[in-house]
């Protein structure tokens, strides 16, 4: 999912080098290496950061997890790989 606001699907903090994030039912972490991406920035960025150009990746799993980062004069740009669970009864399609 991309472009929704970290305040959309959820709760984040950050201390001590610790950046916490707590998602809102339904929203889950895709099942996926390197589903928490986060770029420590010293400056303000001249250009839009995608996805692989993210120095930080972790591999979490939950909805509550805390990733430890270093310290970045700026701020820290995020990328969750989520979704969310859809109550369909036709889904998944007939084979």
């Amino acid at each position: 999912m991309t472009g929704r606001k970290l305040t959309d699907i959820g709760d984040f903090s950050y201390a001590n080098g610790e950046l916490c994030f707590d998602l809102d039912d339904p929203w889950v972490l895709a099942d996926a290496s390197g589903n928490v991406k986060i770029q420590p920035l010293d400056a303000e960025p001249t250009s839009y950061l995608s996805p692989g150009e993210f120095e930080l990746h972790f591999d979490e799993t939950g909805a509550e997890f805390c990733v430890e980062v270093h310290d970045a004069g700026y701020g820290y740009p995020i990328h969750l790989d989520v979704g969310r669970w859809i109550a369909d009864p036709d889904f998944p399609p007939a084979a």
